[in-house]
């Protein structure tokens, strides 16, 4: 019986992951299509930069979704607090593909695109880490591939982006009578409701109360694991937006010889590389120490980070899907170990909200700036060295982080 509710559990966290992924990345694959649709300018990278703006607007308030969730979840549970994200998460889905474009209202368009993508935001800062949080306290502590079961509930992420991917490809590729980007909002925000109706057979989680209530009280005398789960959320934002998010926009633009279909392409075998190495990574993690993984692909990324940008940016399609694989192993080769480092820090009571909190901060505040940030190197100063030394520099927040758990986690023979 309790196999039987591990596997439930299991099943809705990889569930809710999947659709609340896919509903926020639905935008940054269609970006290159919607950017002269809401945001018409002369210059076509003008365009896709105000569309970057709207992009980078849902990252900017993921912390505060982080600590808004986290809290639900640590005085409601974790069963309330990602239902709910993913209802709310629908809604907006379904509004942005039911937006009048530019050309029908005005400014108001746009206006109304950031608003959604605010909510966007701030729903997808309590989604992954607290599935994460709540399948662990419910799974034995004690089962000895923790990894490998935080990295199949990242894989089913994963799997969001990349059905994300695959369907806004079919969508440009037909021919519809209705306006093809609009296909992959309002598919994701329908099933997004019947992911909902799943997560309320849930158990709920048994809840701990914190001595101090108080927030700035805890998030003070937590600033150092605070920082290195931000670096986690580092290293995930940079690499994955970096090289899988970014070309997917910049690339159509640059290059008139690759379509937004091909790049489409690129980035769903990028993605589904991401998404089938994840589980693997946990798995060898469980074997050589989760800690000692971590810091191996931290220093890879520091070494081969400008490589793979310079692929992306040959315009070669060879070139772009070696970089995309290399990325994808990097990348799933750090995030695997680093989500079960990030269910065992805290305390019961404050976990919810401060890993929430904490994750959001990097992937959101650096990770996802990261293709506005590399759009403007390279059309204000023309520059392609600056990029890759940007992503590489994020390979350095990896180490650090991995130091700082060695320390905290020292003499626990399983996380080494």
């Amino acid at each position: 019986m309790k196999q039987i509710l591990n596997f439930r559990i299991f099943l809705a966290a990889s569930f809710g992951n999947i659709l609340e992924f896919y509903d926020f990345s639905t935008y940054g694959l269609m970006m290159s299509v919607m950017a002269p649709l809401f945001f018409p300018a002369s210059d076509p990278m003008m365009s896709l930069l105000m569309a970057c703006g709207a992009f980078s607007a849902s990252f900017i308030v993921r912390p505060l979704g982080g600590l808004v969730f986290g809290y639900i979840g640590d005085q409601y549970g974790g069963k309330a607090s990602f239902s709910l994200s993913l209802i709310f998460m629908a809604l907006s889905t379904s509004a942005i593909g039911l937006l009048p474009v530019y050309d029908d209202i005005g400014i108001v368009s746009p206006l109304l695109l950031i608003l959604c993508r605010v909510i966007q935001g701030i729903c997808i800062g309590g989604e992954f880490s607290s599935s994460l949080i709540y399948a662990s306290e419910h799974f034995n502590r004690k089962q000895s591939h923790p990894a490998f079961i935080t990295g199949c509930i990242t894989a089913a992420g994963v799997s969001g982006w990349f059905l994300s991917s695959l369907i806004g490809y079919l969508s440009i590729e037909s021919s519809l009578p209705f306006a093809s980007w609009r296909l992959p909002f309002l598919l994701g925000s329908c099933v997004g409701f019947f992911g909902f109706y799943v997560r309320q057979s849930l158990p709920d989680t048994v809840l701990t109360k914190p001595k101090d209530l108080n927030n700035f009280k805890i998030i003070k005398t937590e600033i150092p694991g605070i920082l290195s789960i931000a670096s986690i959320g580092i290293v995930m934002g940079i690499l994955f937006y970096g090289f899988h998010i970014f070309p997917s926009s910049y690339l159509p633009t640059k290059f008139p010889s690759i379509s937004h279909s091909q790049v489409l392409q690129y980035t769903s075998f990028g993605i589904g590389i991401y998404m089938l190495f994840l589980p693997l990574s946990g798995w060898i993690s469980d074997k050589l120490g989760h800690l000692r993984v971590m810091k191996i692909f931290s220093y890879l990324t520091i070494l081969v980070a400008s490589l793979i940008f310079s692929f992306i940016l040959s315009g070669v399609p060879k070139l772009i899907l070696c970089a995309e694989f290399l990325a994808s192993f990097i990348l799933a080769g750090y995030m695997a170990p680093a989500t079960y480092i990030m269910t065992q820090s805290f305390s019961d009571g404050i976990r919810y909200r401060l890993v929430s909190l904490s994750y959001n901060l990097g992937a959101s505040l650096v990770g996802g700036l990261t293709p506005s940030i590399l759009l403007f190197f390279i059309s204000s100063y023309g520059s392609f060295y600056l990029p890759g030394l940007f992503i590489a520099a994020c390979g350095i927040a990896g180490v650090l982080s991995s130091h700082y758990f060695e320390k905290r986690f020292a003499g626990i023979k399983k996380l080494s």
